[in-house]
This record gives structure tokens, sequence and C-alpha cells, in this order.
């Protein structure tokens, strides 16, 4: 099954192999993080253990790749900045 453009889209893309993320504008911190559930290949190690936290800066005209592979055992987000700084935009690409 392809992804769908939109509720009412008739249109279908093909099956989508991974996604590219690409950032213009003001650099920004990444925050990706290790997945230890159930459905994750990773194991907690210890009750209180929140999988690793990665921060990355993520310039203009930086690209991000995940794939199914990768969504399964981490996430991913862009938190709020403390300071001030200017816009940015991120443009994603399915990868077919």
């Amino acid at each position: 099954a392809g992804q769908k453009g939109g509720i009412n889209c008739t249109c279908s893309f093909m099956k989508c192999t991974g996604t590219v993320c690409f950032s213009l504008g003001s650099s920004r911190q990444v925050l990706t993080q290790t997945i230890t559930d159930s459905r994750s290949k990773y194991e907690a190690c210890g009750d209180d253990c929140p999988g690793c936290l990665t921060y990355r800066w993520v310039h203009s005209g930086s690209a991000m790749y995940f794939n199914a592979p990768w969504n399964n055992n981490h996430t991913h987000g862009v938190p709020p900045m403390e300071d001030a700084c200017g816009p940015r935009i991120s443009v994603a690409l399915l990868c077919a």
C-alpha cells in the first residue's frame, strides 16, 4: 500500500523507502531518542532508562534521512529554543 496525498485525494504514490528532511534557515538542534519499548530492537539498561538522548545541530542546507527500521527504534523532533533565533523551514521529501 502506497501513501496518499490527503483524506480526499484519489492519487496514490509508490511505497516510500524513507524520508529526507531538508532544513533551510536558522540552525536548530534536533533531539533523537532510542526507543526501548516492546516494538524496538533495543532493551532498556534499567527500569528508569529513557533510552539514549542525542542532540545534533541541523544547519541551513543540512538533511536527515529516516527509514522504517530507524523510525521503529527512535523518535526525533526539534525542541523549542530557549534563545531567540530566526525562521526555519523543513522540507520533507518521500523517497520511493
